[in-house]
């Protein structure tokens, strides 16, 4: 649980890509982010970089030779334990929690990835649940991280006073769980 942004897209140019590298590499280094780089493999032919600011999942800036983006390891699972073949042209979506990395961060990464897209993508598409990339408005980001902060406060108080005994069974606990959040939220799980 936690505010996420999802992105999909293609770079114009495949062979931009190490250029695309080097200026995440110089902005992440400005902004004091951690960075990794990611290379090809012989049987995973997928590179690029994960960016990520302090609390924050990594942004996946990685693509196929091809030039669509792609998670390395998510490639790696289809090819090697499902067996199956990746089409030259199947974009993935990806995904990076910035709950944790606070506002400011998230509203940063955001724009690097505007910057980005207008840049070296021929498509991109990103949603956006604090809705900052779609409104462009600072308030409505603030807004929607105080909600989620609100909510993750109070299902943590309430999970906090939950008895759980060392005994019970992981069944047990998660039916706890369950029913703590459907009492006192009124969330159902959805099957």
């Amino acid at each position: 649980m936690g505010l996420t942004i999802h992105y999909s897209g293609k770079l114009r140019n495949p062979d931009a890509l190490p250029a695309l590298i080097d200026e995440a590499i110089d902005i992440s280094k400005s902004l004091h982010w951690s960075y990794d780089l990611i290379e090809a493999a012989p049987d995973i032919p997928v590179s690029g970089i994960l960016v990520a600011p302090e609390g924050s999942e990594p942004l996946w800036l990685t693509f196929h030779r091809e030039g669509f983006m792609c998670n390395p390891m998510l490639f790696e699972y289809v090819m090697k334990v499902e067996g199956k073949a990746i089409p030259s042209d199947a974009e993935q979506w990806l995904f990076t929690k910035t709950q944790y990395a606070g506002v400011e961060a998230h509203i940063a990464m955001i724009k690097f990835l505007r910057y980005l897209s207008g840049k070296y993508f021929e498509r991109f598409e990103l949603h956006d649940e604090s809705r900052y990339w779609e409104t462009d408005d600072e308030a409505v980001c603030r807004a929607r991280f105080g909600e989620y902060d609100r909510v993750l406060s109070m299902v943590g108080d309430a999970l906090e006073g939950m008895e759980i005994g060392q005994e019970e069974s992981q069944e047990s606990v998660i039916a706890k769980i369950e029913k703590m959040l459907e009492e006192k939220f009124g969330m159902k799980r959805s099957n």
